[in-house]
């Protein structure tokens, strides 16, 4: 499944009188905190994460961690009752097809001991089904059979993107992080996230673009979270640096046919393909995956790819690099742990 990777549309919110000035990030409360992530599997062996959230005082779900898209997704049925519903329609299609459909609501948002400053704007998620033309999407199913399949209830969207919803580490209580880092621990079967603790000697550091609204509605800044120049290539050919979705969203590592040595053919690589990311363009690498070394979990896919970029990490790369986005600068930084 690779529901989660970055959304083919986001709507760009305007931006209002305060938003051009950033305000204070939260570098105290945040400081050292963590966020501790559930790793279960979807599709046979492939590892996701999802984080335990309360949305409206309902329940905690599970919702699926993706830095690949911005804002929480959250199945109507799994909310409570501090909701104020709208009547704007939602209608979201994800790379492999799966169409959510809903309405926009606002709503408190709380998970792993934080909160939101007050009720955010979320999405409530009333269907699910596939885009025209996909027609054997994992959304085919429809949310019932969808819903009692997946061990998730929605989306819990952390890229920097501005849109009509947006990331909730972004509209926290004490206001935004400067950093947070994803790391998954297959040995464990469980990630984190981790608050304002920036690498101090990364292996790789690579630059988001501003996102066309430069900032969210809150005024902090907004980057094209899915598009960091990350530089990759098939096979040990020389890399170049093409618009990448570090993007846990995904069990899936997706590239188009752009990357160096690529194979032609659109669908699944050979087994024994190599995929190495670089810090610079030419580089050696610092991480790669042999596909099908761990089957059912390094899987290397070749396919057109929506959302302004032409490589999709997917999750492997968060199993074994601790990835930091930098939401102050603009920056994606790969290190060792």
């Amino acid at each position: 499944m690779s529901l989660g990777v970055t959304a083919v549309s986001v709507a760009v919110t305007c931006c209002s009188a305060f938003s051009l000035i950033t305000p204070d990030f939260d570098t105290t409360s945040l400081n050292s905190t963590q966020v501790e992530l559930s790793m279960p599997k979807v599709n046979g062996d492939r590892p996701i994460l999802t984080a335990a959230v309360t949305v409206g005082g309902g329940p905690e779900v599970p919702l699926l961690v993706d830095t690949g898209s911005p804002g929480v997704r959250v199945f109507a049925n799994q909310v409570g009752s501090e909701v104020t519903r709208t009547d704007i329609p939602v209608d979201v299609t994800f790379a492999d097809g799966t169409r959510f459909v809903g309405i926009e609501a606002s709503a408190p948002v709380s998970f792993g001991g934080l909160a939101t400053k007050g009720p955010i704007t979320v999405q409530l998620i009333t269907d699910v089904g596939c885009a025209e033309g996909k027609p054997e999407c994992v959304g085919a199913v429809g949310i019932e059979k969808f819903s009692a399949e997946q061990p998730f209830d929605g989306l819990f969207g952390i890229g920097l993107q501005a849109a009509s919803i947006y990331s909730p580490l972004s509209q926290l209580a004490n206001g935004s992080p400067v950093t947070f880092s994803v790391t998954a621990d297959p040995a464990k079967g469980s990630g984190a996230i981790s608050f304002n603790q920036h690498p101090t000697a990364p292996t790789a550091t690579f630059d988001m673009p501003a996102w066309a609204q430069p900032r969210m509605p809150n005024g902090y800044p907004a980057w094209a979270s899915n598009q960091a120049q990350g530089c990759w290539s098939y096979g040990g050919q020389p890399a170049q640096c093409l618009p990448t979705a570090f993007d846990t969203g995904s069990p899936t590592l997706f590239t188009d046919t752009r990357v160096p040595g690529a194979p032609a053919e659109l669908g699944p690589v050979p087994e024994d393909t190599v995929v190495a990311l670089a810090a610079t363009a030419g580089g050696p690498p610092i991480w790669s995956v042999r596909a099908g070394s761990t089957p059912g979990r390094d899987t290397v896919v070749v396919a057109p790819l929506d959302g302004g970029n032409n490589i999709n990490s997917g999750i492997a790369l968060f199993r074994s690099k601790l990835v930091t986005f930098d939401a102050e600068n603009g920056k994606v930084l790969v290190s060792d742990r």
